[in-house]
């Protein structure tokens, strides 16, 4: 009863920072009483962060992490292996995310607390670029632009990304929204690199090299459009052999469980539809605001909205097929989303007011009736795995004196993580052989101990 009524506190706690601080943004940029426009953007900056950070509020009365950040993250270490510039060894070609991961577990040496304000700064980071993306040249902004904040802020897929530390797709999406202000600013070499950047980070950046190819081929960039498809044959043919050498040595990986049939779509379009509905319904709303826009004289306005439009497709595609799935690899096609539907708003000719005003509504109200539960409960469903897996940490830190081993073999990482911290390896110990059931009733009896 007293965790519950903490628990409670400290989600009020939060909404009360979600709503100082957007009134602050807008009572900033709004009143204007700063001119200065350096000072102008810092405080944007520092309020964006500020936000990001109240994100993790709720987690900080727990001292572990979850067994998603131990065997995703934490269990990468502090020293990048030799050869991880060619395919980091968790089997996938993803050599900056390794070196980021060490970089940062050598910097805040798995104190959790630091990792939750650091993850925090970089959602503040990616939510101050999706601003500057709609601020227009006289530096205000519109309406439209605040819709961002409870269609970000308020979303299950929002949770299921930056609470869970090790999911890729949250610098992922910092470096594809510095990509996209980067198209905005036409500064198109900057976006390129921004590109390449991703590429070593997820090799879903495929489509992003695809798309943005085709967006400057359109612009008639042909310069641009030749380097963008020549790295992308490049980056083709490191995934090829990444993919080949998985198929041989394990040809059970995820990554290639891929089943293209009409019933496997369908049940895969159900199941994505059940974790973040709001996704499909921006992505049907942004049909109708891309076809306004293709008639348009604003070059400029219109090639963006089609390339976000485009991205957030794209970056949903292979999903669709793919058998497991995780709520956290929607996020970079939920924000894309997002700034295709909120841009797109803001450059309607004002004559389609009423159309503007209406498409708001209808969202909206769809956003109303379905994303507050669904954010709740995955708040609930995480803050549920913390204090779960606290509870065994706990336990194995009171007791060094075992080597403990998790009889699910995906967890093998966290075993020789709690080993590693528990004990060195120069000596044999007694082992502990742990069972979890995180679907009991009662989180304090959560697993099985005996040993050998």
């Amino acid at each position: 009863m007293k965790r519950t009524k903490v628990s409670w506190a400290i989600c009020s706690l939060q909404y009360h920072c979600y709503n100082h601080i957007g009134t602050t943004i807008h009572y900033v940029y709004m009143s204007k009483l700063i001119n200065n426009k350096g000072i102008l953007n810092l405080c944007l900056v520092l309020l964006c962060i500020g936000l990001g950070i109240a994100l993790y509020i709720p987690l900080f009365i727990y001292r572990y992490p979850n067994f998603d950040t131990i065997y995703e993250f934490f269990y990468i270490g502090k020293q990048p292996p030799d050869w991880v510039l060619f395919i980091s060894f968790i089997g996938r070609y993803r050599p900056l995310w390794v070196l980021f991961a060490t970089q940062l577990n050598t910097l805040f040496s798995y104190n959790i607390h630091l990792y939750f304000i650091f993850f925090g700064v970089l959602f503040g980071l990616t939510l101050c670029t999706m601003f500057y993306v709609h601020i227009t040249d006289n530096k205000t902004i519109s309406w439209e632009t605040y819709l961002v904040l409870p269609l970000l802020l308020i979303n299950s897929t929002t949770i299921a990304t930056y609470w869970r530390l090790g999911a890729y797709e949250s610098l992922f999406t910092l470096l594809l929204m510095i990509g996209i202000l980067c198209y905005r600013l036409k500064r198109y070499y900057l976006f390129i690199i921004s590109i390449v950047l991703l590429a070593l980070l997820k090799e879903i950046s495929i489509f992003v090299f695809l798309v943005s190819g085709f967006v400057l081929l359109f612009e008639k960039k042909i310069k641009l459009v030749l380097l963008t498809f020549g790295l992308c044959i490049i980056y083709y043919l490191i995934l090829i052999k990444c993919i080949t050498s998985i198929a041989l040595f394990n040809p059970s990986a995820y990554e290639l469980q891929y089943v293209f049939s009409g019933s496997a779509f369908i049940s895969n379009v159900r199941g994505l539809m059940d974790r973040t509905p709001i996704l499909f319904v921006l992505l049907a709303f942004n049909i109708i605001l891309v076809g306004i826009h293709i008639f348009r004289h604003q070059n400029q306005a219109k090639f963006l909205v089609v390339y976000l439009f485009l991205l957030s497709a794209s970056l949903l595609a292979p999903y669709l097929f793919l058998i497991r799935q995780e709520t956290c690899y929607l996020f970079p096609s939920l924000v894309c989303s997002i700034l295709c539907f909120t841009f797109g708003l803001q450059t309607l000719p004002i004559q389609k007011k009423f159309l503007k005003i209406s498409i708001c509504a209808c969202v909206f109200i769809y956003f109303l009736f379905t994303q507050p539960i669904q954010f709740v409960k995955e708040m609930q469903m995480m803050k549920r795995s913390y204090y779960e897996n606290e509870l065994l940490i706990s336990f194995t830190q009171q007791n060094p004196q075992y080597e403990y081993r998790f009889q699910d073999v995906n967890m093998n990482r966290v075993s020789d993580w709690i080993n590693d911290r528990n004990h060195a390896y120069d000596h044999r110990l007694p082992t502990a052989t742990i069972t979890i059931n995180p679907f009991l009733d009662k989180p304090n009896i959560l697993w099985s101990l005996t040993l050998d």
